[in-house]
């Protein structure tokens, strides 16, 4: 039986997920659950995606993962099956996948999700999560094909939104933050692969935000407590953080600000 995770902005105060969870298990007992998010700021179509990249090694060939940001529920908006490096992806077709779209290329399947035998008789117009995507995971887990999910789609079409991509130029790096972890620490959009290509000597590079200037990449946060640091997380982008501390507060910088790295 396969393993099926779920991300959503529901938060655990209410009792949205465990409806999703109690779905899944009644309609495939047994089934692996493993929770990756349930505290994606309302409505943040990016964070999940930048989960997803983290966790997408980890997991087996066959994995089910539900990510249910879904501002358009309800609405005219598809929920879209997609096979990437064999693992499927329930979302609705949002945006929320791009992330994985722009790291890994198209999927090798898609499916316009339908409600059918698989779901809900009248999924509830405000929760899909319960109705839609738990039962179509559910039965996706005890081995049932894809395509009863409903009608294959076009996997060059799925909705994206603008990536943010770094401009990578013989020794320099330009880029932006894009996430904020609960650490507060500054996740860019600049991998460690970028720094090679623009021919950077990680421990050389000089790394500009805001007013600040950081020199070299540190291998660790076990600096100086409160120093500003560089490094490398555990997905390959470059950081910035405060040692022991929370750099989104402490620097008074957010998303989308811009970083620049040079040799």
């Amino acid at each position: 039986m396969s393993l099926i995770t779920l991300q959503t902005d529901f938060g655990t105060r209410d009792a949205f997920v465990a409806a999703m969870k109690a779905v899944i298990l009644r309609i495939a007992p047994g089934t692996q659950l493993l929770d990756i998010s349930h505290e994606i700021p309302p409505f943040d179509l990016r964070s999940p995606g930048l989960n997803w990249l983290g966790l997408f090694d980890y997991c087996p060939p066959g994995t089910i993962h539900i990510g249910v940001i879904d501002p358009g529920v309800g609405t005219a908006r598809e929920i879209v099956l997609a096979c990437i490096r064999e693992q499927w992806f329930l979302a609705p077709d949002n945006g929320l996948l791009t992330p994985l779209l722009e790291t890994y290329g198209n999927p090798t399947q898609a499916y316009r999700v339908e409600p059918g035998v698989w779901t809900a008789p009248h999924p509830h117009p405000t929760f899909h999560g319960r109705d839609i995507f738990a039962p179509v995971a559910a039965h996706l887990a005890l081995g049932q094909e894809a395509s009863g999910a409903g009608p294959s789609r076009d996997t060059t079409t799925l909705n994206k939104y603008a990536w943010p991509k770094p401009e990578v130029a013989t020794g320099q790096v330009n880029g932006q933050i894009l996430y904020a972890d609960r650490f507060g620490n500054l996740w860019s959009n600049i991998r460690f692969v970028d720094l090679t290509k623009a021919g950077i000597v990680p421990n050389a590079a000089r790394i500009t935000i805001g007013d600040r200037e950081i020199v070299g990449i540190s291998p660790s946060y076990g600096q100086t407590v409160d120093a500003v640091v560089s490094v490398v997380n555990s997905i390959g982008y470059i950081e910035v953080a405060v040692v022991q501390g929370n750099a989104l507060e402490i620097l008074g910088l957010g998303i989308d600000t811009p970083i620049t790295i040079r040799a």
